[in-house]
């Protein structure tokens, strides 16, 4: 006799089930569907199709941080108090995100909020205390703030992070108070890359009284570096007319470098005139100025002469004839040699 079995789920219960799979799988398809479409319209090149996929998807954070950045940055169609609307529902939303608070408080100042601009920069830092950009911009807006010594502190983080930002740095803070003591002081982290950075800035910008303040930092090392690198400061003093301080600067240069000095002769402005090392190709060494396709040739002695005359050239219109010493450090008399020279160089 054979005993009934009775389903302990019953169809009933198996329908439920099934309808609840169709469901789940419907729901999931049509989230999935409603994502793409708003991805697409984010993706758009139409600003109209942006605030379509924020309305399609308003709990997603970076469609209200788009659309902000769009308010805020496009010349044409800038609207700072929309954009300031959408940056607080990026924010509320994902209030974890100091890019967001960055460029929110960027829209702040330009609005003229500066007390919530600054709450805004804080905001960042605290959220990424070692980022390089937030300590930058918000160093910035303390400059334009008029206060001094906080953007200072706030600009040597970013350079204690990314060494790279020297040159803006200096260039920024050197505007504000040409004042190399405390940019020295509070902004410029004594390293390498800053400092060499520091030198490059004000080479550039022709100051050589903060080029030497910075060249004083570097030569306190005593560390190893090619005297090329001294180069361009040693070009700029002698063209302003610090003949003594390119003198301090060739000096120990040529120490950090290695290279061999002779015996002093008496000052001699003028170093190697007669060979005595491997030219170093700048300074108040022989430069060399090869003429394409003929190197090694009779011209390529001439383009020598040439530049050798203009950094004599350089060196007169800065040095008092009473000072003046072509001497070389062998003890020959550079003067006569240059003259010998001269007389042979074919100026055709």
């Amino acid at each position: 006799m054979r005993t009934a079995e009775i389903d302990p789920i019953g169809p009933i219960w198996r329908w439920l089930a099934f309808a609840a799979i169709v469901a789940a799988a419907g729901s999931l398809a049509f989230s999935g569907a409603h994502h793409a479409v708003a991805a697409h319209w984010a993706g758009s090149t139409d600003p109209a199709q942006w605030l379509r996929a924020a309305q399609m998807e308003p709990s997603n954070a970076d469609r209200w941080y788009e659309l902000a950045r769009y308010r805020q940055l496009d010349f044409a169609h800038s609207d700072l108090p929309l954009a300031l609307d959408y940056y607080r529902r990026a924010t509320s939303l994902n209030p974890g995100s100091p890019f967001y608070w960055m460029d929110f408080a960027g829209a702040y100042e330009s609005a003229g909020d500066v007390a919530d601009a600054e709450q805004a920069f804080r905001k960042a830092r605290e959220l990424y205390p070692i980022s390089a950009d937030a300590a930058w911009r918000f160093g910035n807006f303390l400059l334009r703030q008029g206060r001094v010594p906080e953007a200072f502190q706030q600009i040597h983080d970013a350079l204690a992070v990314d060494s790279k930002l020297t040159v803006s740095a200096i260039s920024v803070c050197w505007r504000s108070t040409r004042d190399i003591d405390q940019i020295l002081k509070a902004v410029l982290p004594d390293g390498p890359d800053e400092n060499w950075g520091a030198i490059q800035f004000f080479v550039q910008a022709r100051e050589p009284l903060a080029a030497m303040a910075v060249w004083k930092r570097i030569a306190a090392h005593r560390e190893s570096f090619p005297a090329a690198d001294a180069f361009p400061l040693l070009d700029m003093l002698i063209a302003t007319g610090h003949v003594d301080e390119a003198r301090v600067v060739w000096n120990q240069a040529l120490q950090a470098a290695g290279v061999p000095r002779e015996s002093d002769a008496g000052g001699s402005l003028v170093w190697n005139g007669g060979f005595e090392n491997d030219p170093l190709d700048g300074g108040f060494d022989w430069r060399f100025l090869p003429v394409e396709g003929v190197e090694g040739s009779a011209r390529m002695g001439q383009s020598n002469l040439r530049s050798l005359l203009h950094l004599i050239g350089d060196i007169e219109r800065s040095v008092p004839i009473a000072q003046r010493n072509l001497w070389s450090e062998s003890g020959v008399n550079f003067a006569e040699l240059l003259a010998a020279s001269v007389a042979k160089l074919d100026v055709n």
